[in-house]
């Protein structure tokens, strides 16, 4: 999800979004620095959970599943005028990067509640780095060709040329597409999530 949001958020904004450049740097500017901010707080609040389920399982949960209703919402259009996108965005955006912090931070410490040996934990980080290079790979390949099926009306097979502007048909198809590959994407991510929290075991043994 990340890195299929972080190559196509200025596209979306500007082209789809129809949000002025600016606009558009500002609330990709605005949820870095939101970024920063969550990395400060959020790995205090995960060292301090003790649950039944462990410590940093319950963060990947509900971050993970945060994350997959924010990337659903950012990438829709509210027909609210340029101000009122702008405010969206920025909340949405905010969201997303609170939810990747608490992901992010919580899944990278995953591994060291999940065996004392560093032979195994070794083994564990190939293991990750490996399928997720995988779903990198797979999440940026579904959206491009989802993106790619829903802009084919963009070209004139006719006269052989493309449109110089993108009419009101085809913004609605790009913006259908776009939600679509959202959707895919999230799906995907939904399936490796309960991979992995039902296919590990966090041992609460190791502090």
């Amino acid at each position: 999800i990340f890195t299929v949001l972080g190559a196509y958020s200025s596209l979306f904004l500007v082209q789809v979004a129809q949000m002025p450049p600016l606009f558009a740097t500002s609330i990709i500017f605005g949820s870095r620095v939101v970024d920063v901010f969550c990395n400060f707080v959020l790995g205090p609040l995960i060292d301090r959970t003790n649950t039944r389920w462990g410590k940093t399982k319950p963060w990947i949960v509900v971050s993970g599943l945060f994350m997959i209703v924010a990337n659903l919402l950012i990438f829709y259009v509210p027909d609210v005028g340029t101000e009122g996108k702008l405010a969206w965005y920025i909340v949405m955006y905010s969201l997303m990067m609170l939810a990747m912090s608490g992901f992010a931070i919580s899944y990278r410490t995953l591994v060291m509640f999940m065996s004392n040996e560093s032979a195994e934990r070794d083994s564990v980080i190939l293991y990750r780095a490996v399928l997720g290079l995988g779903g990198v790979v797979g999440g940026v390949a579904m959206h491009g060709q989802i993106l790619a099926s829903y802009k084919r009306s963009e070209f004139d097979p006719c006269t052989n040329n493309t449109n110089s502007s993108v009419d009101g048909s085809s913004l609605e198809m790009t913006k259908a597409g776009y939600m679509i590959s959202a959707a895919t994407v999230c799906c995907l991510y939904l399936l490796c999530l309960l991979a992995m929290v039902l296919g590990t075991t966090e041992r609460k043994d190791i502090s």
